[in-house]
């Protein structure tokens, strides 16, 4: 699959994760095309906080491939406030999830 044919699924999957925990919502219009995404959400309280999810998708999620998106999202990250990063990619085996979990990223 390219990545092209994979980000849109990947995204539409997170969205509906989201928008199913009943604490966040996406707010419409801020998804950014490209490998890099970012994704603005809103919490369901008192507070509306907003939060930034940026996305880093790759086409294949063997482990040298993760350690590169992981390492250019923590640059994304740096000095952003209420911000988060996901790597996305078809399949992540368990050694992909674990360097995400190190690092403190997400994965789908």
């Amino acid at each position: 699959m390219t990545l092209n044919e994979i980000t849109p699924k990947l995204i539409e999957r997170a969205v509906k994760a989201l928008e199913g925990t009943g604490v966040l919502e996406v707010i419409p219009g801020n998804t950014l095309p490209g490998t890099n995404l970012m994704i603005k959400v809103r919490a369901k309280n008192k507070s509306k906080q907003e939060f930034l999810l940026f996305f880093h998708i790759k086409s294949i999620g063997q482990p040298r491939y993760i350690r590169m998106a992981v390492n250019e999202l923590k640059d994304i990250l740096t000095g952003k406030a209420k911000s988060y990063g996901i790597v996305g990619a078809p399949y992540l085996s368990e050694e992909s999830a674990k360097i995400c979990k190190e690092i403190g990223v997400g994965f789908i």
